[in-house]
């Protein structure tokens, strides 16, 4: 008993023992912990702060931990708790709870460092990584992680078993990721974090506002991500289901893009299955493609991998196609190329169907190094247009450019059929015929190079189809290619024959140069027949420019042989393009002429156009008369309209005196190149003569003729022309005109002239014109002139008839030639006149007479004037006579005086009188009368030694000459020659042109009469 109480009171002794040390070590916890952690802290080398709230049998609390530089911690923490307990290895960790943690990290080679957090950590082993058996509850905890990548901010809440169990909310923050050349911006993913099985999982979307790499541009995007991970970090696997909004590069634009990856890998490498949509993609050249893709692809720290098949829903050409079909349907024109470019614009419209096609893909992308192959492509068109590559990596696209292997075949649609055959970077494409509407175009095998610089061709073209109304055949033109850019250099250009209506030109080659955007021609020179006329083409020069289609010939010449004469049509410069209804352009230097056409072009301009329905010219020109004597002065053609169709010439223009710009007529032509037949049609609707315009403006012809026109007159003409000659006729008419003329001024002159030859000025008989008025010496008024114009500029005068003096002045027939200064003479007969009305028209001085005259009045008419040679009129009976006027001589002998008495009143029986002398100047009157004194002489005037006073009916016979101006014929034929004085007189505030002195009119002379009592 006393050895049990012994021992009860040792094992009392024991435990009062253990249980004061236990309270002394419980009552010191505090410092006890803090000594050891700061002693695992000071071990491990790291720093770090912090505040202990509470140490529990199975809970302490830490609050304010810092872990790091102090001045930039690596980890902090508002408050951390952690529960312990026991385990076979002694007390363990059991949960840890957090709140407020902000832990920085960074990667570095592919490892993540929190630095001295990361000395705090157990130390490497070689055994995989485990998640521990830890329950975890995390508030607000945050991680800045800085990767190669861009950096990122996380935020992770949740609770539960590390290995298992574990439930959060996990938010990621990026303003920027760049990884494989490509850069999302403002990226956020916000999901669901767990812990299955030692396997984390995130589900959730991933957003980004930008993704660009290089040229490729995208709007906002999101990926709705489904992941999980092993323990160790090994194997992951899960899906990803991406849209993005809008993807643009350069000017293509991609829209309603998806994509759907199934994935799994490790750290060595991550394969998946995918399946790649695009609702849209709009670009210059593409209107809008759907396609899909599906396949296969694997990726690791070199690259990527991806093998599939791809396929376009339907493809619509877009802007550039449209505008390369529009292109098409304006090259040509009127040519071979026309034909062909308009059915192959109808082919590339047929793309507007939409086009669908397929391949299989391979792409790869290592070290920097990309590489596309294509396997059995296929595209096929609504229109009918196809594509086949069948075979394995058929198209190859990498670093180094695009290669092409096997064989190709296409066509349909309206497209050229053929097939190519591609080694690589060359190849060989062989085109069937190919034929629209009337034309026909063959390549030869055409020889193709790939390269980076561009792609290279050469083939030769031959060319058969229309040109203008015509055809040409066996046009060869070399076309070649050279990295990209059209070769520069010379090549002959041939063709075997050209038929453009009746015209046929032989075969003929030249050389064409290719030089910065045109091509040019040195000389041309062609030949050939129109019908079985001889012609030819030249040219000095050529060009065509490449860019804007436009073209130039340079001195071009046309030259035209036939039996009705030649025709040459000449030019400075003629510039064209082609347009959809053919060609045009502009010409300048316009000249020439067409076969038997009198008529001569020069210095014409304007606008042409060349198209099925023939040539046509719109402008301005100079024409001329052909003959060597012009019949007309080179008028001014404006309003030009003239057309070449089926060899037949039309045209029309208003001709015009090119100094005062008056329209002189209008004028329609049409000839016929294949008979050399045609005509002109002149008409004159009012051409008025004035001070502005003048027949000797317009035609040398009436100059000399006519002077000081005044008046207008209408009509029509017209010209024939055949290979036996020119013919041509006209019908004037006028109703009043007023000029001066060879034999004096004429006014009022009215009537309808016919000509039988309008270019030679030739009349029918029995032309007749009325003239109000005319002074051929003696003014006379309201007559008649019948005549006509014979070849030679010959006036024949049938005869001319006026009242005058109480009878009638005619005149008599006559032939003037107008084209020659030769002396023109125009006689006058006077049948009736009455005595004291030619005395008063004559304007004699003091003398007045009775009684009826005829006779004639031979005028002559020449360079110095006009003048009368030998007129003579008598009395047909007798009558009276009378000189009242005063002796100009008072020493008169005694008969003078006695003469002159008896002058004052005679009564003649004959009478006759002489007319002589110049009409501008002194004319010689001589009057020859016998009769009786009527009046007695007076006696104071006689001063006879015998006075014989009161005596009449004394016989007298007189002899008397008169010299006085013919007053009234203003010397009009001289004006023709000085021109001066009809300006001197007509527009009297020039300066006065100096006039010949005009002597005063003369008295009777004493000593020219002879009286015989």
């Amino acid at each position: 008993m006393a050895v049990r109480r012994i021992v009860l009171w040792i094992w009392l002794a024991l435990a009062i023992g253990l249980g004061a040390a236990l309270i002394a070590l419980w009552s010191h916890r505090e410092p006890l912990a803090k000594e050891a952690i700061d002693d695992f802290l000071a071990k491990r080398g790291v720093k770090a702060s912090y505040e202990i709230k509470a140490i529990e049998t199975r809970r302490q609390r830490l609050e304010k931990v810092r872990i790091g530089d102090p001045k930039q911690p690596d980890l902090t923490a508002d408050w951390l708790e952690i529960d312990v307990g026991p385990s076979l290895s002694g007390l363990s960790i059991k949960a840890i709870r957090a709140g407020g943690v902000r832990l920085r990290a960074h990667v570095i080679d592919q490892k993540i460092s929190m630095g001295s957090v990361d000395r705090l950590l157990p130390p490497p082993s070689q055994e995989p990584f485990r998640l521990p058996r830890l329950d975890v509850a995390l508030e607000d905890a945050r991680l800045q992680l800085e990767t190669p990548y861009g950096p990122m901010s996380l935020r992770l809440d949740g609770q539960g078993g590390v290995r298992a169990g574990f439930e959060g909310r996990l938010v990621l923050l990026a303003p920027q990721i760049a990884a494989l050349g490509c850069t999302a911006r403002n990226i956020t993913a916000s999901g669901d974090v767990a812990v299955i099985g030692a396997r984390p999982s995130f589900s959730g979307p991933i957003r980004f506002a930008k993704l660009g790499c290089a040229s490729l541009a995208g709007d906002p995007g999101d990926i709705q991500l489904d992941a999980s991970i092993s323990e160790d970090g090994r194997d992951w696997r899960g899906s990803a289901r991406a849209v993005l909004a809008r993807l643009t590069q350069g000017d293509l634009t991609a829209r309603g893009g998806d994509a759907t990856f199934e994935f799994s890998g490790d750290a060595q490498k991550t394969g998946a299955k995918f399946q790649l949509g695009l609702a849209s993609l709009v670009g210059r050249d593409v209107a809008a493609v759907q396609a899909r893709a599906d396949g296969d692809v694997v990726w690791n720290a070199r690259g990527l991998e991806a093998t599939g098949q791809a396929r376009i829903l339907r493809l619509m050409p877009g802007r550039q196609t449209r505008q390369m079909a529009q292109q098409l349907r304006d090259l040509g024109g009127a040519t071979p190329i026309g034909p062909v470019a308009r059915q192959l614009a109808t082919a590339v419209d047929g793309l507007s169907r939409g086009v669908t096609g397929q391949a299989r893909f391979a792409a790869s992308h290592r070290d920097g190094k990309f590489a596309v192959n294509l396997s059995d492509v296929g595209l096929l068109s609504a229109s009918g247009a196809v594509l086949r590559m069948p075979g394995k990596d058929v198209v190859t696209a990498n670093n180094s450019g695009l290669f092409l292997r096997g064989m190709a075949r296409f066509g349909g649609g309206l497209f050229p059929s053929g097939r190519a055959l591609f080694t690589g970077q060359s190849g060989t494409l062989n085109f069937q015929p190919y034929v629209a509407d009337g034309a026909r175009m063959a390549l030869a095998p055409t020889r193709i190079s790939l390269g980076a610089p561009g792609v290279s061709l050469k083939t030769v073209a031959t060319l058969d189809g229309p040109l203008g109304t015509g055809r040409i055949s066996g046009l060869t033109l070399p076309i070649r290619m050279d990295k990209g850019a059209l070769w520069r250099g010379c090549f002959p250009i041939r063709y075997r024959a050209v038929r453009i209506a009746q015209l046929r030109l032989s075969p003929a080659s030249m050389t064409a140069c290719l030089g910065p955007g045109a091509v040019r021609l040195s000389r041309v020179r062609l030949a050939g027949f129109l019908d079985e006329s001889p012609i030819g083409i030249f040219a000095a020069g050529a060009s065509y420019g490449l860019k804007d289609g436009h073209w130039r010939l340079l001195a071009p010449s046309v030259t035209l042989q036939k039996v009705s004469g030649t025709s040459v049509l000449s030019a400075a410069q003629v510039a064209g393009r082609s347009t959809s209804a053919g060609l045009a352009g502009d010409v300048t230097g316009l000249s020439g002429s067409l076969g038997g056409v009198p008529l001569l072009g020069s210095e014409g301009a304007g606008l042409w156009r060349f198209a099925r329905d023939g040539l046509s010219f719109n402008g301005k020109m100079m024409i001329a008369d052909r003959q060597a004597a012009p019949r007309f002065f080179p008028l001014r053609a404006d309003a030009i309209n003239f057309r070449l169709r089926n060899g037949q010439v039309k045209g029309e223009a208003l001709l015009r005196d090119p100094k005062s710009g008056l329209v002189v007529s209008t004028l329609a032509v049409q000839h016929n190149l294949s008979d050399g037949r045609g005509s002109a049609q002149l008409g004159v609707e009012k051409l008025s003569f004035n001070d502005r315009l003048q027949p000797e403006d317009i035609s040398p012809v009436t100059l000399g003729v006519v002077a000081n026109v005044q008046g207008s007159f209408r009509g029509q003409g017209r010209i024939d022309w055949t290979p036996q000659g020119v013919t041509s006729s006209g019908r004037f008419s006028t109703d009043g005109l007023d000029f001066a003329a060879a034999f004096g001024p004429v006014t009022g002159l009215s009537g309808d002239i016919n000509f039988t030859d309008l270019l030679g000025l030739v009349t029918s008989p029995g032309q007749q014109v009325r003239l109000a008025s005319v002074n051929p010496g003696v003014l006379v008024s309201d007559g008649q002139v019948r005549y006509r114009i014979l070849p030679g500029y010959k006036l024949q005068v049938d005869g001319g008839r006026w009242p005058f003096a109480g009878g009638v002045l005619i005149l008599e027939p006559t032939i003037l030639d107008m084209a020659q200064a030769a002396d023109r003479r125009l006689t006058f007969g006077v049948e009736g006149l009455d005595a004291g009305r030619f005395i008063a028209a004559m304007q004699f001085e003091n003398i007045t007479a009775t009684g009826t005259y005829d006779g004639h009045l031979p005028m002559i008419f020449d360079a110095a004037g006009g003048r009368i040679e030998g007129g003579r009129l008598v009395a047909r009976g007798g009558g009276t006579l009378s000189y009242v006027g005063d002796v100009s001589n008072g020493d008169l002998g005694l008969i003078s005086r006695f003469a002159f008495d008896a002058l004052k009143s005679m009564r003649y029986d004959r009478l006759s009188i002489d007319l002589n002398g110049a009409i501008d100047g002194d004319v010689i009157t001589r009057i020859s009368f016998a009769g009786v004194n009527q009046a007695p002489i007076e006696g104071g005037r006689t001063k006879l030694p015998i006075k014989i006073l009161g005596a009449s009916n004394l016989p007298f016979v007189f002899n008397v000459t008169i010299t006085a101006k013919f007053r009234q014929l203003f010397d009009m034929a001289r004006s023709f020659n000085d021109p001066s004085i009809l300006i001197n007189r007509f527009i009297p505030k020039l300066e006065p042109v100096p006039r010949p002195a005009v002597p005063e009119p003369k008295p009777v002379h004493p000593a020219e009469s002879s009286p015989r009592p």
